[in-house]
């Protein structure tokens, strides 16, 4: 451990970017580790051990209910943890020991964030917000924002506006009907674009496994409309758990996309806890 404070006070910063389940999540489950466990071992470096997270948004979870937001917002903030809402990180730069104040230029491969390498001469790493304000850090989780493999982004087929590929309602891509299907992440129907997430995925995967095998003859192209409905995603919820006993758990939009059935009810605490732990046992 260096015996300089300000290292132990970089060394033992960790920045999250990102506002999403698996930040909120992870930044939780960060805070229980270092704050609960290792300053047991440690209990002189308690003081020295900073948790900041980083949003772009103005909210932490913008998928779920407002008031589950502002529960996780809340709980986190309870727990010393240092919430940046509507900051965006634009650089990630290395600390000069010297005079030499100079930054590595954005790579514009990496979604706006320019990361330099360690050299001789530099002491540590900071991150850059948009107005400014730098963060030195010892470790930095980035789990924000979607960007598409470069194999997508070559495929010359049709993109919308975020990049990804666009699909009809049986997952088709344009003008290659029956003949190439997208689905996950990389696909978007943009008259109903989804949220990029797991559970959409997985459907999709289902739905296109099902058509696949029902279509009889692989050497003619695919006619989904005479053997299967066009697709539609059922949102069976969503859930997040915060460590220390405690998850949020949102069923108001439990039920086929468009809406039919919806209207259930948000928890938070132990009992969404012990939803989610249910789940992924």
């Amino acid at each position: 451990v260096p015996s300089n404070a300000a290292d132990r006070d970089r060394l033992l910063s960790f920045v999250v970017v990102g506002g999403g389940p698996t930040s909120c999540e992870f930044t939780g489950e960060l805070h229980d580790f270092v704050r609960e466990d290792c300053t047991r071992w440690f209990p002189d470096l308690k003081e020295h051990i900073k948790i900041t997270l980083v949003e772009a948004g103005p909210a932490l979870l913008g998928g779920f209910e407002k008031s589950l937001s502002k529960y996780v917002l809340s709980d986190l903030k309870k727990r010393s943890i240092d919430i940046r809402l509507g900051a965006q990180v634009t650089a990630v730069e290395n600390i000069d020991s010297g005079n030499d104040n100079s930054g590595a230029a954005p790579d514009p491969s990496t979604q706006g964030i320019a990361a330099t390498p360690q050299k001789e001469g530099r002491r540590g790493v900071k991150a850059i917000l948009a107005d400014g304000t730098e963060l030195p850090f010892g470790m930095m989780v980035w789990s924000a924002g979607l960007k598409q493999v470069k194999f997508v982004d070559r495929l010359n087929l049709a993109h919308g506006r975020t990049g990804r590929l666009v699909i009809d309602d049986y997952l088709q891509v344009p003008q290659h009907q029956g003949r190439v299907f997208a689905l996950g992440d990389c696909a978007a129907n943009e008259e109903n674009p989804l949220t990029p997430l797991a559970k959409v995925a997985q459907q999709h995967g289902e739905y296109l496994a099902e058509m696949l095998n029902t279509h009889s003859d692989p050497r003619k192209p695919v006619n989904p409309a005479s053997i299967s409905k066009p697709f539609r995603f059922f949102n069976p919820g969503s859930m997040a758990q915060l460590g220390l006993f405690k998850g949020v758990l949102d069923l108001s939009s439990v039920g086929p996309d468009k809406g039919e059935v919806q209207g259930g009810p948000t928890i938070t605490g132990f009992a969404a806890w012990l939803t989610w732990r249910s789940a992924y046992w």
